[in-house]
């Protein structure tokens, strides 16, 4: 049975209000249907999903009905990070379809593209989709690392690349020199 939801004015952010379908139509939505909503975004908490009115405590009873479920960017400090990292990296180069590129190829530089993203899903789908669309336009047909060095992504991802290369130098320029 289709519902139309009645628009409601959501505060998505402190002084950024939209309109989204009404708490009481998803209420009813929830209620009455054998389905799961999933609701994603950032800082959640402070979103107008979880808060209602004008009050210094706006949690209402509308937060109770949800389950918080925090995503963390991937680490890859240990052997079982990495390998997660490589598995995740290896799902996303599976759905490429691009004439030349070999598989496995994105795997093999699974540190560069940890290191190029900081970790973020978001980051790492943007490259491989903006590298995808880069390889068909040029003719090249495959992702490699000199292709994906000419694309650009977030400026977080890109600024947290330039800063564990700085750190890399660093590192290195320290242990290369010797006790006068």
């Amino acid at each position: 049975m289709p519902v139309k939801a009645q628009p409601h004015l959501v505060e998505a952010a402190p002084s950024i209000p939209v309109i989204l379908p009404s708490r009481d139509s998803v209420k009813y939505l929830a209620n009455e249907t054998a389905a799961t909503f999933i609701y994603t975004g950032v800082e959640l908490q402070k979103s107008g999903l979880f808060l209602e009115g004008q009050a210094s405590m706006r949690a209402t009873r509308t937060s109770g009905r949800y389950t918080l479920h925090p995503v963390k960017r991937f680490r890859c400090k240990t052997a079982e990070e990495k390998l997660e990292w490589a598995k995740t990296v290896k799902a996303l180069e599976d759905m490429l379809v691009l004439y030349r590129h070999k598989p496995d190829q994105l795997v093999q530089l699974s540190s560069y593209l940890y290191d190029r993203t900081d970790g973020s899903i978001c980051a790492l789908t943007d490259l491989i989709r903006e590298s995808a669309i880069e390889a068909v336009m040029s003719g090249e047909e495959a992702i490699t690392r000199k292709l994906m060095e000419r694309v650009a992504i977030s400026e977080y991802a890109q600024a947290a690349h330039r800063q564990t290369l700085l750190q890399r130098r660093k590192r290195a320029s320290t242990a290369t020199r010797k006790p006068a």
